[in-house]
């Protein structure tokens, strides 16, 4: 399969002079195209440069929205396995930075999603598809923190996952260990913006598709 990064570029540089002419202005339009431009250091922006380029077909389309999938379920996935090698010096070092890499690049993509996805088509919204990513999305973020809880906590893997569940939930948090509660619990929030935004940024007809059908009047 040939490369197409080089058309991939041109579409990333032709959404961006539409981001330029968009309507938004002030601290929004500057977030976006901060949040824009961090698009370049993401793995699945790369593979969607390099596999399907320009996205001039339908069948390229779908191919991006399906290399997106894969990449989130992969990815947490991986961050799971690396919660079981997560001991050990140097290499906590390592596995700390490839997540703390994944973790940055899930909220850029997130954030992308609510600023900058609502100012092209090139994906389009999926109430099921939108709502599997996002439980895939807490699970890499709880899988994450129970990464560090075991790396300096010193904990063994179910007592680490425990903790971080706990944390997610707000149930409890370790005394020890401030500075890493600090940051997931505001990860959290940040998470259940990004949740709510979602939500709320559907179209009215999808968000009737979820509400459950009214029940027939009983005369």
């Amino acid at each position: 399969m040939p490369c197409k990064c080089r058309d991939g570029l041109r579409r990333w540089h032709g959404q961006l002079h539409k981001l330029q002419e968009s309507h938004i202005g002030g601290l929004e339009k500057f977030f976006c195209f901060v949040l824009y431009f961090l698009r370049l250091g993401s793995i699945s922006e790369w593979l969607s440069f390099c596999i399907t380029g320009g996205r001039t077909s339908g069948a390229d389309h779908a191919g991006d929205r399906l290399i997106v999938d894969w990449y989130v379920v992969l990815k947490t996935f991986a961050v799971g396995l690396l919660l079981f090698v997560a001991v050990g010096y140097p290499l906590s070092w390592l596995v700390q930075i490839i997540v703390w890499y994944l973790l940055g690049e899930m909220y850029v993509s997130l954030l992308n999603v609510v600023f900058v996805g609502t100012l092209k088509e090139d994906r389009k919204i999926s109430v099921g598809r939108s709502l599997l990513l996002l439980m895939f999305n807490a699970a890499q973020l709880v899988l994450s923190f129970a990464v560090f809880y075991r790396v300096y906590l010193h904990q063994d893997v179910r007592d680490a996952l425990f903790t971080s569940v706990q944390v997610f939930s707000t149930l409890d948090a370790p005394e020890n260990a401030r500075i890493l509660v600090t940051l997931q619990v505001a990860l959290n929030f940040l998470f259940l913006a990004v949740l709510l935004a979602r939500f709320l940024g559907m179209p009215e007809e999808r968000r009737k598709q979820i509400k459950p059908a009214k029940e027939p009047k009983q005369s």
